[in-house]
């Protein structure tokens, strides 16, 4: 990419894509990326490339994790939700 962009005859950018590709797979943030758009693979990601190396959220900034923390507490109340209403639900009432 990067010999790519140097040969490029495009105007010059404040960024290139090459640099944050590289922090990207520098940092880790490329597993994350790639398990959330490839679903059926989070599992070997995260135990092949994140567990091992002890990183796992450490590379996550403190808006996102601020952010995960909402999402999850925003799922628990909707399950909170559907479990009540489940169990209040006489289709569903344990006999």
């Amino acid at each position: 990419m990067e010999r790519a962009e140097d040969a490029s005859t495009l105007p010059a950018m404040e960024w290139r894509l090459s640099a944050r590709m590289r922090d990207s797979w520098d940092s880790g943030r490329f597993w994350f990326n790639l398990a959330s758009r490839s679903s059926f693979v989070v599992d070997e990601i995260y135990w092949k490339f994140l567990h091992d190396d002890d990183r796992g959220e450490a590379i996550l900034d403190e808006a996102v994790l601020a952010e995960k923390c909402e999402f999850l507490k925003r799922k628990k109340a909707q399950f909170e939700a559907y479990w009540a209403e489940k169990q209040s639900d006489s289709r569903f009432a344990a006999e």
